[in-house]
């Protein structure tokens, strides 16, 4: 890799850029070491405090994690929804986007990325689906909010079936953030019952999916969705 040096004065941010324009031209891949603190204070010319900084901004932004020890330092992470689901949990949290924001996001894109894995699904595909239903089934009633959980990632596994990568990272993301807001805000409001039911249309999209049928893995699940819109509406609202 071949960097500009640049003055004592110079921003982390124009350090940040080009580290970014190494990875973005797949000088560096996943799991590449960057060089050393020592090693860039040297080629950029800057302090180790600025180095850092730098480093740090790469890290919230979930392109790097750090390893500490002797064979540590700073690690190109493999791409992931965690930057993009910080984000979303971040807006949640001040308040700039609600729970009806994100229903609607998911209305918009998870039927069609139902039909799209109905017309894609392999064998592989629909065992890891089952997996997940399966998981749900077994802790109804042993943890229903593990339960829950392993309902909200079949969503997320349909979006792998999909295959497309901005789709699988908003599916990801939003899914987390909605399990913050519906199973955490209402952990007894849920009975074994309705966590049953939910886990019985998701056969229904299953089923419509290996049946290689898009148009009603898509009825199927705007269908679900809409529902839950509604379920949880009036449960947050109360």
């Amino acid at each position: 890799m071949e960097f500009t040096q640049l003055n004592t004065k110079s921003r982390p941010s124009e350090i940040e850029e080009q580290l970014l324009s190494a990875i973005s031209e797949r000088k560096l891949k996943p799991g590449d070491r960057l060089p050393s603190e020592r090693e860039l204070t040297e080629v950029f010319n800057v302090s180790r405090a600025t180095v850092r900084e730098a480093l740090l901004g790469l890290r919230s932004r979930g392109l790097i994690y750090i390893k500490r020890g002797m064979s540590g330092g700073a690690f190109l992470s493999e791409l992931n929804a965690d930057a993009i689901t910080q984000s979303v949990k971040h807006l949640v949290s001040m308040g700039v986007v609600d729970y009806s924001h994100i229903m609607e996001l998911r209305l918009f894109i998870e039927p069609e990325t139902s039909r799209i894995a109905a017309l894609k699904s392999t064998e592989e595909d629909i065992l890891e689906l089952e997996n997940f239903l399966k998981t749900a089934e077994e802790n109804i009633t042993k943890s229903p909010v593990a339960a829950r959980f392993a309902n909200n990632d079949f969503h997320a596994q349909v979006a792998q079936i999909a295959g497309n990568p901005l789709i699988i990272f908003i599916t990801e993301s939003i899914t987390q953030a909605l399990s913050k807001i519906t199973i955490e805000k209402t952990k007894m409001q849920l009975s074994t019952d309705e966590i049953s039911h939910n886990i019985s249309i998701h056969r229904e999209i299953l089923s419509a999916i290996k049946d290689n049928d898009p148009d009603m893995a898509y009825t199927k699940t705007k269908s679900h969705l809409l529902d839950v819109f509604k379920f949880y509406n009036k449960i947050l609202a109360g």
